[in-house]
């Protein structure tokens, strides 16, 4: 017997909102005072906010790819970020940047990062919280950009470097992807995902930000083998080749 549980379907690839980004005060790893706005929205800047934890394998990867977007790509532009986790401690945070070499200011639990990110959790202005990693772009009009997400690594970069260069400019109307309805059905092995006619791309991960599967999609249905999960909830992101967009939440049970 297989059956379907699609819980929602978020057809852009973040969301763009007038809810303005609330105040909050973090002390990183090394001692150093952040108020968002005195500090960094007063001062002009976009803030890139990266939530994570340390034991989170996809954020590291995104993390690597962040800072040399920050440092290149987007260096003209007056950017600056945090990465927060909820649940680390700044000692924690000490002994992670120590061993992957991540040079971004980290927030532990005890600096105030749980407070800090507590308004983007669900529920919240902007849009659904799915998991770690997870990312927040403010401008310094205090605009949010909720979730900028791809289909992976390189395509996540892409929509993060859109957000920021959005909140930059005058108007977000241009940021609207368009809509994609596509079908996630469970098989005995893994799952099946139809594009409805389209050839395109697919990512999906778990809620804690582990990698289960990362490939081309076919037109037409294609079977992607998970092996034997727990009931859970997967994330599924796609992209055609198109250019569409989309993602949803599936609940993953034991047949």
């Amino acid at each position: 017997m297989k059956a379907v549980y699609t819980l929602f379907l978020l057809a852009l690839p973040f969301l763009v909102q007038a809810q303005q980004a609330p105040n909050f005060q973090v002390v990183d790893i090394n001692g150093i005072e952040h108020d968002l706005y005195e500090d960094h929205l007063d001062q002009g800047e976009t803030m890139v906010l990266a939530f994570f934890y340390t034991d989170c394998s996809m954020c590291e990867a995104l993390f690597y790819h962040l800072e040399y977007h920050m440092n290149t790509t987007w260096g003209a532009l007056p950017l600056n970020g945090l990465v927060m986790s909820g649940v680390d401690s700044s000692q924690d945070l000490y002994y992670y940047q120590s061993q992957t070499g991540i040079d971004l200011p980290l927030v532990g639990v005890d600096g105030g990062a749980a407070d800090a990110m507590a308004s983007y959790m669900n529920p919240n202005d902007w849009g659904t919280f799915y998991g770690y990693p997870m990312f927040i772009v403010i401008g310094a009009n205090r605009e949010v950009i909720y979730d900028p997400w791809g289909v992976d690594i390189e395509d996540t970069m892409v929509l993060l470097g859109e957000a920021i260069q959005a909140v930059n400019s005058v108007s977000t109307a241009n940021l609207s992807k368009p809509e994609l309805d596509f079908l996630v059905a469970q098989t005995s092995g893994g799952l099946s995902i139809d594009l409805d006619g389209f050839e395109g791309k697919a990512m999906i991960h778990d809620l804690r930000g582990q990698l289960l599967f990362e490939g081309l999609l076919r037109e037409g249905k294609t079977n992607i083998e998970l092996g034997t999960l727990a009931s859970q909830i997967l994330l599924v992101s796609v992209l055609t080749s198109e250019g569409k967009r989309s993602k949803q939440l599936f609940y993953q049970h034991n047949l």
